[in-house]
C-alpha cells in the first residue's frame, strides 16, 4: 500500500521463497510465524542461509517474526518505510544540537523507536530539533580484562519513527569522540540489517559474522536462553531429568527453539 512499483510475493527466482520482494528497492521481506520457524519444521541455519542467499544476489532480506509484529508493529512498518526511503520527515543534523538524555527519556524513546527496546546504558547522547528528541544513541563501558580489553559498547542507536536525520549519527559520533577514548564496539542484528549499514558507512570495521542465536517460544513470544539454563530448568518445568540437555529438556516439554540470521559485530577505534 505504500509503495507504487511492483511488489511480488512468494518470490521463488532464487530457488527459495521469499515472502514479498521488491524488486526496484532490492528488498525482500519474510513473515516468520514463530510456530512453522522452531527447529520442529526448520534448521537452526535457516534464516542464515536465506539471508545469505539474498545477500549474493544483492537482496537485503528483512524478518519480521511474529512476536515483533504482534508488538512493535509501528516500529515494523517505520523499518520498511526507511529501506524504501519513504520517511515522511528529514531533518539535518546541521539544524539540530546535542545534548545528554535522562535515563526516563531515553528509556521511553527506545521503548517507542528501537526494535529491540530500552538500555540501561549510562552514556545516553541526542540530537534534538528544536527542542524535540529525533535521535538517540546509548553507550556503556566494559572491561572484560581491566589491563588489556577496555572499551566502549554502543548499545541502541535510532531516530524517531519516520524521521530520516541526515548526518545525525556521524554527528553523534563525533562527539561522543570528545567524550570517550577506548574503542566502541556494537552488534547489528542480520534480521534487520546488511553489511552496508550506518556503521560502515560511518568508519566502523566489520570484523566477525557471528552464528545464529535462539531464544524459546514461550506463551506466543520468543524468550532469551539464558532465561532456560539447565541449572535453572528443575524450578520452571513440569518434568525436569537431569540426564537431558538444556534442549533436550525443552522439546520434551514442548517449547521449541528459534533461530535467528546472526550479528555482525563492528569496531571503531578513534585513534586510528
Amino acid at each position: 500500500s505504500i509503495w507504487d512499483g511492483e511488489v511480488i510475493a512468494n518470490y521463488r527466482a532464487l530457488g527459495k521463497e521469499i515472502d514479498v520482494y521488491v524488486p526496484q528497492a532490492n528488498l525482500g521481506i519474510e513473515f516468520n510465524g514463530l510456530y512453522w520457524h522452531t527447529t520442529q519444521f526448520k534448521t537452526k541455519n535457516y534464516h542464515k542461509q536465506k539471508t545469505e542467499l539474498c545477500s549474493s544476489n544483492g537482496i537485503m532480506l528483512l524478518h519480521v517474526y511474529e512476536d515483533v509484529w504482534d508488538t512493535k508493529k509501528d516500529i515494523v512498518k517505520s523499518i520498511i518505510r526507511a529501506k524504501l526511503g519513504l520517511n515522511d520527515r528529514r531533518v539535518y543534523a546541521r539544524q539540530c544540537i546535542i545534548r545528554e538524555v535522562s535515563a526516563k527519556m531515553a528509556t521511553q524513546f527506545l521503548e517507542d523507536n528501537h526494535i529491540q527496546g530500552s538500555s540501561k546504558a549510562p552514556i545516553r547522547l541526542g540530537l534534538f530539533h528544536k527542542d524535540e528528541l529525533v535521535q538517540l544513541v546509548t553507550l556503556q563501558r566494559t572491561h572484560r580484562n581491566k589491563k588489556t580489553e577496555q572499551y566502549v559498547e554502543l548499545k541502541r542507536s535510532c531516530s524517531k519513527l519516520g524521521t530520516t536525520v541526515v548526518g545525525g549519527f556521524s554527528k553523534l559520533l563525533k562527539h561522543a569522540s570528545s567524550m570517550i577514548k577506548e574503542p566502541i564496539i556494537t552488534f547489528a542484528d542480520r534480521s534487520f540489517s546488511s553489511e552496508d549499514n550506518v556503521y560502515s558507512k560511518n568508519g566502523f570495521k566489520l570484523v566477525a559474522t557471528l552464528a545464529p542465536n535462539y531464544h524459546y517460544v514461550v506463551d506466543g513470544q520468543r524468550q532469551s536462553r539464558e532465561r532456560f539454563q539447565k541449572h535453572k530448568l528443575k524450578d520452571i518445568l513440569d518434568n525436569f531429568d537431569a540426564s537431558l540437555t538444556e534442549r533436550e529438556n525443552m522439546h520434551a516439554n514442548g517449547y521449541f527453539d528459534v533461530w535467528d540470521s546472526g550479528n555482525y559485530k563492528y569496531v571503531f577505534d578513534f585513534n586510528v
